[in-house]
């Protein structure tokens, strides 16, 4: 029998791997309808995005402002019942520079999908999205 947390940490990991694949449909699937997206900050991606399409439409600006070369290398994804984390880096390419910085995500769990995100980036956020 899988334990709720399994199944949690899976969903995270199913979503990360779906975003570096540029799958919509399959992140559409790890989301709640109601889902919120919390990104901090003054960038062009930055605010409070509330419902699946609003969530996937910031999630695709993200994937192409960063551009083809943009890559993700998780470094740890931990779960439980009702929270999970997500540590990782990101690179990408914009205006013919590389851009590099690190990422913690914290997760809500509701009905086995996804209800809230919320992310801290670190400076290199802001020379992306800028």
């Amino acid at each position: 029998m899988v334990t709720v947390e399994a199944a949690n940490l899976q969903l995270v990991q199913n979503l990360i791997a779906a975003i570096a694949q540029r799958d919509r449909e399959a992140v559409a699937g790890c989301l709640a309808e109601d889902v919120v997206l919390n990104v901090p900050g003054t960038t062009l991606v930055s605010g409070r995005f509330q419902g699946r399409e609003e969530v996937l439409e910031a999630l695709g600006r993200f994937a192409e402002m960063g551009g083809e070369r943009l890559r993700v290398r998780l470094h740890d994804v931990l779960a439980n019942e009702t929270h999970g984390i997500v540590m990782y880096d990101v690179k990408a390419e914009r205006d013919g520079k590389e851009i590099a910085y690190s990422h913690i995500d914290v997760y809500h769990f509701r009905d086995g999908r996804i209800s809230e995100i919320t992310g801290w980036p670190t400076n290199g956020f802001s020379r992306l999205y800028r």
